[in-house]
């Protein structure tokens, strides 16, 4: 699947995602149970992920 979108929804997204992922980080730090813990590692890497293909797909201008 492939989905158009312009630079400012690039912009939101990038931030949302970026916000998500410290989100996740603090998370996993006051985590106390090992499986929600290995749960929020594993969304932290996607949603790490998921920035590395939008920062691809939309090089910064210089």
């Amino acid at each position: 699947m492939q989905i158009e979108i312009s630079r400012e929804d690039y912009e939101l997204l990038s931030m949302l995602l970026g916000k998500e992922e410290v989100g996740a980080r603090v998370e996993i730090h006051h985590c106390r149970t090992r499986e929600f813990k290995e749960m929020l590692k594993k969304r932290e890497q996607h949603v790490h992920e998921l920035l590395d293909r939008l920062e691809k797909a939309f090089p910064k201008a210089a």
